[in-house]
């Protein structure tokens, strides 16, 4: 398939009021938005399903979920950052997230011909970001927070997973290859050299290629598990 080339955005896409607004089981939902993850296609018993993130650039970030043949007749037109207008989708409440999910069916309409959503003013340079600001980042960044999950190893130690927090906000910090640092304990402060990223669900994290680049910052108290309970509600 040929995507029309990079151009102005011709529609305007859903608003936080609509989306905070859906009612479960409603099938008339419009959703307007940029692609911002595709997971692969998936097998479960007979079913094929697969799964986009649609972002509204503007904080919402929604789940669309396509099964059997349809998941099969799209998954190979739909591409990152594509505009996507969806139409006559069913809202469905999420298992596992606040957030409603939707639901393509059978009535569902897709129109991917709006071209390609180009971020406004994308961080490029080696700098310090905020842990909300995160996902508009490219390049190397620089964030820092309090260590609200100490690193531990995953996937039998191949790599190492913690999860530090700012204000409002938490995100996941991935090392590899990981190399426990004892230092690093619950309620540090620490500064993380690294690149902003999403595994196959969509949730962002910053990759790191060595725990030298998990540094402890000097002067900075170290938090109690009860102020650390205060921090960190929101991923970006």
């Amino acid at each position: 398939m040929n995507n029309p080339p990079v151009q102005a955005l011709t529609i305007s896409f859903t608003t936080n009021h609509e989306i905070h607004h859906w009612v479960d089981r409603d099938d008339s939902v419009i959703l307007k938005g940029y692609v911002d993850a595709i997971t692969p296609l998936i097998q479960r018993g007979h079913i094929t399903f697969f799964q986009i993130i649609v972002n509204n650039n503007d904080g919402s970030r929604v789940t669309v979920i396509f099964c059997g043949n349809y998941a099969v007749n799209h998954h190979a037109l739909i591409q990152l950052n594509q505009i996507i207008e969806l139409s006559r989708v069913q809202v469905r409440k999420s298992t596992f997230r606040r957030e409603h999910d939707l639901l393509f069916l059978a009535e569902s309409e897709i129109n991917l011909n709006h071209g390609q959503f180009v971020r406004a003013n994308p961080i490029i340079a080696e700098v310090d970001v905020s842990i909300q600001l995160v996902p508009q980042s490219t390049g190397i960044i620089f964030i820092s927070g309090w260590l609200k999950l100490p690193f531990v190893g995953m996937d039998n130690g191949r790599y190492g997973s913690g999860l530090i927090v700012d204000g409002n906000y938490k995100i996941k910090v991935h090392v590899n290859p990981f190399v426990p640092y004892q230092g690093l304990i619950e309620g540090v402060y620490v500064c993380v050299r690294g690149k902003f990223c999403r595994n196959q669900n969509g949730i962002p994290f910053v990759s790191v290629n060595n725990i030298q680049d998990v540094s402890l910052v000097p002067n900075k108290s170290i938090l109690t598990t009860v102020e650390l309970s205060r921090l960190g509600h929101i991923i970006p």
